[in-house]
């Protein structure tokens, strides 16, 4: 491709611009488009890196916290895994389940005995 779009590159901008999942949070790349820039605009699923350190700037001295933290409406976290699918062939588990207001999520795995509450805010 003669020109990419925003920042990608490669023969047929097949690659991501370098500043996704680096541990700074750009909001350029902050949408669902860049997948929250790659995570790295919120402290659950921005991994530092050695350029950078998440939620810091000024060589890691200086917080600045997440105030730019943006989720897509459907993504529920824990321990900052995505869990995918809402049916009971999802990956996450044997068995979903929503709450009525659309904030509490249940995932049951009968092999393991445990349900995982997932909450949305």
């Amino acid at each position: 491709c003669d020109e990419c779009p925003d920042g990608y590159s490669g023969s047929r901008c097949e690659i991501p611009p370098k500043s996704l999942s680096n541990g700074h949070c750009d909001p350029k790349y902050n949408s669902i488009k860049f997948e929250f820039d790659g995570g790295d605009c919120c402290d659950n699923t921005c991994k530092s890196t050695l350029e950078n350190t998440c939620g810091k700037t000024g060589l890691g001295y200086i917080d600045t916290g997440y105030s730019s933290c943006v989720r897509a409406y459907n993504q529920w976290d824990l321990s900052a895994e995505q869990v995918k699918g809402v049916s009971s062939a999802s990956q996450s588990g044997q068995a979903v389940a929503l709450s009525g207001n659309g904030k509490i999520l249940a995932v049951a795995d009968p092999g393991l005995s445990i349900v995982r509450l997932f909450d949305k805010d």
